[in-house]
């Protein structure tokens, strides 16, 4: 358990005042967790249907690059040279998406939201010892 110079503080509102700016940044801290915990759900769900999609993407897009091969110049070739460059986007699109969603950045929230747990601990820490030096003045 950490120890603080809580003893610096001299007056009840000295004391008020450290409380109050301690809870702020709690509570900035409780809504950065929330947002993490969502976001490790979420992305969990995510990864697995932009995985999918990918699938399906780059299935079409060597069905439609194998069409551009076969078709002689005209308009149906340059449809399917547009739908190819269409399919090359989202499967840029997808592939970003999977490196936001992938192990390593899961594993970066998971590192993060310890953190914030270790910070809010300690924050729950000093804000007692602050109370209970306040109760002694």
């Amino acid at each position: 358990m950490a120890t603080y110079t809580v003893s610096t503080l001299t007056t009840v509102v000295d004391c008020d005042l450290v409380i109050s700016m301690a809870t702020k940044k709690k509570d900035q801290l409780e809504f950065q967790k929330t947002a993490l915990e969502r976001l490790l759900t979420v992305s969990s769900e995510n990864s697995v249907e932009i995985e999918e999609e990918l699938i399906a993407t780059n299935a079409e897009l060597t069905a439609e690059q194998t069409l551009v091969s076969t078709l002689s110049n005209g308009a149906a070739k340059k449809k399917a040279e547009r739908k190819v460059k269409q399919l090359e986007y989202k499967q840029y699109l997808l592939t970003t998406r999977q490196i936001d969603f992938n192990s390593v950045a899961k594993l970066n929230r998971e590192r993060d939201l310890m953190l914030i747990q270790k910070q809010l601990d300690e924050l729950t820490t000093f804000i007692a010892e602050v109370e209970a030096w306040k109760r002694t003045l």
